[in-house]
């Protein structure tokens, strides 16, 4: 599955899907909402974020409860 924002299709809007792997480069402003969606709907997500991104204080407890496997 393809999904393109610049082709029409909002991935945030867009029903539940089922895949094996998600790999994305979300706008940093949305990317929290695309990795808690991701993750209900693949088995393995890859993002590519600002190392920054982990060290939120906005973003700490949802990290502690969903730490990355790998950085």
């Amino acid at each position: 599955v393809w999904s393109e924002i610049r082709d029409g299709f909002d991935y945030l809007k867009a029903e539940h899907i089922d895949v094996d792997l998600i790999i994305t480069n979300p706008p940093f402003g949305l990317a929290l909402d695309f990795v808690r969606k991701s993750l209900e709907e693949a088995a393995t997500v890859c993002y590519l974020l600002p190392l920054g991104f982990l060290s939120s204080r906005e973003r700490r407890d949802w990290w502690r409860s969903n730490p990355p496997t790998n950085v």
